[in-house]
């Protein structure tokens, strides 16, 4: 029985790092899309003289 909570538990941690590791990437390419496109500040996602902002 313990042997299977384990398992479950490192499963479960492994999928947590995934999905970690997907939203950090989802997080940059949004980041540098935004930076590229040099969109208007009039939306608030890109300003050069403020750092970045995610309300």
């Amino acid at each position: 029985m313990i042997m299977v909570w384990e398992r479950k538990k490192e499963k479960k941690k492994k999928e947590e790092e995934e999905m970690v590791r997907s939203t950090k990437y989802s997080l940059q390419e949004y980041l540098w899309t935004t930076m590229i496109r040099k969109r208007p500040t009039s939306d608030g996602l890109y300003d050069p003289k403020k750092k970045m902002s995610f309300a």
